[in-house]
């Protein structure tokens, strides 16, 4: 099983996102240019090239757009500004993978959201955010610095300041571990809603030009990177905010602020002057928020497979501007723990069969829970036929799990699905079972979480 750790060491943006994945060799820029291709923007063009950033080798992705043929395969308003549904339905037509769109439509409502200030999806439920625990505590520490400039290269090194790209291109800066209390989430009900689903409110926000082309192919870029790790879980370093000013604004400013809703962040030093800037940029954010990471303050207990660090555009004498992706294998040796993690001899990993009944639910929503569950280490997920309450034919959803994940697995498929009660049962290790042959209950195993055994059921709070 693998598993990513996307750490902020001078900031996050989607350029540097997808150029840690190649500095990794997990893609390479051929293969880039043939999604770039599907993409089908007109004279738009990448390149990549091996740099140093305070003295750290990395790999430095620039996107180009060498004219505005592009515009003409958008409607845009009058005032010069595009709809995200615009946007959202050029994703989703293109011929990519199934899982690279949906994560696209997803990363893309994130970010639209944010800039709903006060509307439907801000402040609606809480984002799970799993922060380890750690010596110290989280910093919130001060903004960042200025946006970058409005053109398709990302932002001028000659402007430190910069100014604000309108559709939250991205700019090179974020990182770090630490220890905050996450507060509540931004986008909680993205998380959950169908990207296929034109009524939502998100889709209604506005872009203007300069920059889209930048967050389609970051951001498409990003998924398909993803996609390509097959990575199963996530983790992240805390991010970082910066600092400085853009106007009479502290960084950062809104919309970038509303995603860091939820989210720990620990900033650089406040006496370095070049971190007085904007670390991490909306679209870094959003694709963060889209993987939905446990948050630690370092690396996951695993076999390093491979890591890459991207290059943030800015460079400074004073931190390494650079992301870096570490690409893991989740072992089950515990001979690679260190004697006081190490699993007592005869330790037997706790298996768990976990079953539900689904209320009516679209195709596409069964196939994001399903991922989503696989995501969150679940194995063997699959539909059953069943008979509901009313004696007529219905859906149930089973997967299997280890007991350390059948809490948040449960807390998951609860809210997040029309499941309205949950039976689990404990699986005898190297038993056959009667379905999957992956084991057998065994007998009396089964647990209530009110009495503490009995049938295994968990009622759904939201139904």
């Amino acid at each position: 099983m693998k598993s990513l750790y996307l750490e902020s060491v001078g900031g996050i943006a989607g350029d540097m996102f997808t150029a840690s994945f190649l500095d990794a060799a997990v893609v390479d820029l051929r293969e880039m240019s043939s999604v770039l291709e599907t993409i089908g923007l007109p004279d738009t063009s990448i390149r990549s090239e091996s740099t140093r950033r305070r003295g750290l080798p990395c790999t430095y992705l620039e996107v180009t757009c060498h004219s505005e043929k592009w515009k003409n395969m958008f409607h845009f308003r009058p005032d010069g500004t595009v709809r995200m549904y615009e946007l959202r339905s050029f994703v989703g037509g293109l011929s990519l993978e199934s899982s690279t769109i949906r994560l696209a439509e997803k990363i893309l409502l994130i970010h639209a959201g944010a800039r709903l200030r006060g509307g439907p999806v801000v402040g609606e439920g809480a984002l799970p955010v799993q922060l380890a625990s750690a010596s110290g505590a989280y910093s919130s520490g001060e903004s960042n610095d200025s946006r970058p400039a409005t053109t398709m290269q990302k932002s001028d090194p000659t402007n430190p300041a910069g100014s604000i790209d309108p559709a939250g291109s991205d700019d090179p800066k974020s990182n770090a571990p630490s220890n905050l209390v996450p507060s509540p989430n931004i986008a909680e009900a993205l998380f959950s809603a169908d990207p296929l689903e034109g009524k939502d409110e998100a889709m209604e926000a506005l872009y203007a030009a300069p920059g889209v082309v930048d967050l389609l192919v970051d951001i498409i870029f990003a998924a398909h990177c993803i996609r390509r790790s097959e990575a199963t879980s996530f983790y992240a370093s805390p991010v970082r905010s910066g600092g400085g000013y853009v106007g009479q604004e502290r960084n950062p400013i809104f919309p970038t602020s509303e995603l860091y809703r939820g989210l720990p962040v620990q900033n650089l030093r406040p006496d370095l002057g070049d971190a007085l800037r904007e670390l991490s940029t909306p679209t870094g954010l959003a694709i963060l928020r889209a993987l939905e990471p446990e948050f630690l303050p370092s690396w996951p207990d695993g076999k390093v497979r491979s890591l890459g660090l991207g290059a943030g555009q800015y460079e400074s004498d004073e931190f390494a501007n650079v992301f870096r992706m570490v690409l893991m294998d989740r072992s089950e040796n515990t001979a690679l723990y260190s004697e006081a993690r190490r699993e007592p001899e005869g330790y037997v990993r706790i298996k768990y069969r976990v079953q539900c009944g689904l209320g009516a639910e679209s195709q596409e929503k069964l196939a994001k829970l399903m991922d989503s569950l696989e995501h969150q280490s679940a194995s063997d997920v699959r539909l059953y036929q069943r008979k509901n309450s009313e004696g007529k034919p219905g859906l149930g959803l089973t997967f299997l799990c280890d007991g350390d994940d059948l809490t948040t697995l449960s807390d998951y498929l609860l809210n997040h699905s029309t499941a309205f009660a949950i039976r689990y049962e404990k699986l005898r290790p190297g038993a056959s079972g009667p379905a999957s042959g992956l084991a057998a209950p065994l007998p009396s195993a089964s647990r209530t979480a009110e009495e503490g055994s009995g049938s295994g059921q968990t009622e759904n709070p939201y139904n």
